[in-house]
């Protein structure tokens, strides 16, 4: 269903003279550590993708601001239990003129196939997942990156602890 959604609504985003483009701007994994106290000996692993949106905000400086729909496959895991999880959702890369540095921002609604490990509740099997971080493209097509993340089901059920992460980040632009 989601796939069907995906495939009518992207030709709609892309204008007239800017046809969609399937093939992803990068590619790559993150390794997430869980920091707060009731996420201790949490962690996650997920590949992921980038797709250019076809709008680009530049300002007279050179700075530019760039949306993706950004999608991940991955595990949670720890205390003796793993999860699978995915998530979709818009991502924002702010780049100063001609730097490898970029920052990125994005919030994605992430589905997971347990929302228990051990003694941890998530609360529901639905989560959104908010970052922040910081990239570095070390050559043209490889580069690497750390963002901080939030974890939580924005207290659409009454249990809602949150986890929040250390993510690092090794990714492949195309």
């Amino acid at each position: 269903m989601l796939g069907l959604l995906l495939g009518c609504a992207m030709p709609a985003l892309a204008g007239p003279d800017e046809p969609w483009n399937l093939q992803p701007t990068l590619a790559g994994w993150h390794a997430s550590l869980a920091i707060n106290q009731r996420g201790r000996d949490m962690g996650a692993g997920e590949a992921f993708a980038w797709w250019r949106l076809p709008w680009t905000w530049t300002r007279p400086s050179g700075w530019a601001i760039e949306p993706h729909l950004a999608a991940g496959l991955g595990w949670l895991g720890g205390r003796g239990e793993t999860a699978g999880t995915f998530r979709l959702g818009p991502a924002f890369s702010v780049r100063p003129p001609e730097s490898p540095f970029w920052i990125e921002l994005g919030i994605s609604p992430t589905l997971l196939t347990r929302h228990t490990f051990g003694g941890l509740n998530l609360g529901i099997n639905f989560q959104f997942t908010s970052y922040a971080g910081m990239n570095w493209d070390v050559t043209r097509h490889l580069g690497l990156g750390y963002r901080f993340e939030h974890m939580s089901n924005a207290s659409l059920s009454s249990h809602n602890p949150g986890l929040n992460s250390h993510t690092f980040t090794i990714y492949y632009r195309f």
